[in-house]
């Protein structure tokens, strides 16, 4: 089947046509203020040019039964699945001396690993922490403390809770986190849990981890999510260019308008894109295609010899930050009855809790259906005098509206408490869909380094 992103071929050329509009435009804006000088009985002392434009596009594939669909607007979908967003600005350049030309040729690329993710998976490393049959293909190490003592390893994670292997290391000592039946239930200790959502909260705060160089792979090897890359890369190489090209030319005559103008350049060029992807890294879709979710964020440099292209990974279905995350802690401040029950405290002390705790929050999507999500948040506070953590898990009703964010609503008598107490309490209390989404969490990074890197 032909990848979707063919419907994107002329995207660049587009953009590129508006990028090289900035310049004509300001250019006569000049030309307009010249013209009223003239005129003016007594002059008009002043020129008019564009200070700063910015450029916004959104555009995503959508699948509905009848097939797949190119759209620069929402409307009722069955499944998204490809969802972007690109800014640019245009703005004065800081000299009107012509740099280098920008070409595809040119471009250095970097792919910004997250800040706890080990990539030095020796076999001395896996078999000092427990796991001295796994190697780096079935394998990933995951730093969780302010230093390099605190490890959770995971062999084997797309086998989900019964085939994957999970140690945690904390001050040199490795234990196998295991399951215990309690009440017919499969429960895990929480720690190493906790300790990964608060790195993945730091890390979504603004935590970078390293940059390793990358090259894009040969035309016949390209995943679908190199093809998207390539694609905005190239619409910001024919933007630069565009610009260039309207620009008056250095070496020759400057007409009075062009002296009197501004050179432009690109000052900001970013993307977001989340992508639903097979393993393969194409654009999955059918939903026997075992999908993941893929959220990418381009960030194109100017640099002295030409540019760069800088691609960074977030999980799309956790949030510590933005409206979204807000609307959830919201529908949650909105059900204080539901709220106090689960904490045990009452409805005052409830909400001064959620309050308090509302900028450490972190929400994560452990199950989606067409209907509702199943959410687990998780917060962080003084509750009843004692410093605790709470992990809360309930049914949330999320409707898109025609402003950001959807509006979120708690499905009345679905909220639970899956863990309230100290951080460092050791009773097993986490019930498998959480321990299922940190095994698939923990399986797309492998994707997203087999994919991108």
């Amino acid at each position: 089947m032909q990848s979707p992103l063919f419907r994107l071929k002329s995207l660049p050329e587009k953009i590129a046509a508006v990028a090289g509009q900035v310049t004509t435009s300001s250019r006569d804006i000049v030309a307009i203020s010249l013209e009223r000088f003239v005129r003016m009985p007594l002059g008009w002392p002043e020129t008019l040019f564009m200070k700063r434009v910015q450029l916004r596009w959104h555009f995503f594939f959508a699948r509905r039964r009848t097939g797949m669909f190119f759209f620069w607007k929402k409307g009722s979908l069955e499944q998204i699945v490809l969802d972007a967003d690109l800014d640019m600005t245009v703005v004065p350049g800081e000299s009107f001396e012509r740099g280098p030309s920008i070409t595809m040729e040119g471009i250095e690329y970097c792919f910004v690993l997250p800040p706890f993710v080990r990539i030095d998976r020796t076999a001395e490393l896996l078999a000092s922490i427990g796991l001295p049959e796994a190697s780096p293909s079935n394998c990933i190490v995951l730093e969780l403390g302010p230093g390099e003592q605190d490890l959770l390893a995971i062999k084997d994670p797309r086998k989900g809770v019964d085939g994957a292997t999970i140690t945690y290391t904390r001050f040199g000592k490795t234990v196998r986190v295991l399951p215990e039946r309690i009440d017919r239930q499969r429960l895990w200790r929480p720690q190493p849990f906790i300790a990964l959502f608060e790195a993945i909260r730091a890390w979504f705060l603004g935590g970078e981890g390293d940059v390793l160089p990358i090259r894009p792979p040969p035309k016949s090897r390209q995943s679908d999510v190199w093809k998207m890359l390539l694609q905005l890369v190239s619409a910001y190489v024919q933007s630069s260019q565009a610009i260039d090209e309207r620009q008056p030319p250095p070496d020759g005559k400057l007409e009075l308008v062009d002296e009197l103008g501004v050179r432009y350049d690109i000052g900001r060029f970013e993307s977001r894109i989340i992508l639903r992807l097979t393993p393969e890294g194409e654009i999955a879709v059918e939903d026997e295609d075992d999908p993941f979710h893929l959220r990418l964020t381009l960030s194109m440099r100017r640099e002295p010899r030409g540019a760069s292209a800088l691609v960074d990974v977030r999980p799309p279905d956790f949030l510590a930050g933005g409206d979204l995350r807000e609307a959830f802690l919201d529908a949650l401040d909105g059900a204080p009855g539901e709220l106090s029950s689960v904490l045990g405290a009452k409805e005052a002390e409830a909400r001064r809790f959620l309050r308090e705790g509302r900028d450490s929050a972190v929400v994560f999507r452990v199950r989606w259906e067409r209907d509702k999500d199943t959410d687990v948040i998780v917060l962080d506070g003084i509750l009843d005098g004692t410093c605790v953590v709470a992990m809360l898990r309930g049914d949330f009703s999320v409707k898109a509206t025609n402003s950001d964010p959807p509006a979120v609503e708690l499905l009345s008598g679905t909220l639970e408490a899956l863990f309230v107490g100290p951080s460092q309490m050791d009773e097993p209390v986490v019930p498998k869909d959480v321990v299922g989404y940190v095994l698939q969490f923990a399986a797309e990074i492998q994707k997203w380094l087999a994919v991108v890197v």
